[in-house]
């Protein structure tokens, strides 16, 4: 009996286009979007607040995306996660300071 793969049409986003690397890409930008606002370009599946842009010599477009794939495109899953982390710590930080920092002025 032979064994028939079959490609699911929706939800691989990039990952199964033709062309498209897997690896070999870096991270060219960072934003902290405040809610998950966009969805992952290489995947298309991951709702994403912290987007990755990244960025691939071969590829003509740089891509924006979630932690996931942005670390799996990287080859590094903790440089992706440490960007979100830090990301987080200094919105934490900066609410903490603003809370506590009224101004004198009224």
């Amino acid at each position: 009996m032979t064994k028939v793969i079959e490609r699911r049409t929706h939800g691989n986003g990039k990952w199964h286009e033709p062309g498209v690397p897997h690896d070999g890409w870096k991270c060219v930008g960072f934003v902290d979007l405040g809610e998950e606002q966009i969805t992952c370009e290489m995947c298309d599946r991951q709702s994403v607040r912290y987007a990755h842009t990244m960025g691939h010599p071969d590829h003509p477009v740089t891509l924006t995306c979630g932690s996931k794939c942005a670390g799996r495109m990287e080859g590094e899953p903790a440089h992706a996660k440490w960007r979100e982390r830090f990301s987080r710590n200094a919105a934490a930080r900066r609410a903490r300071w603003d809370s506590r920092h009224v101004s004198a002025k009224r």
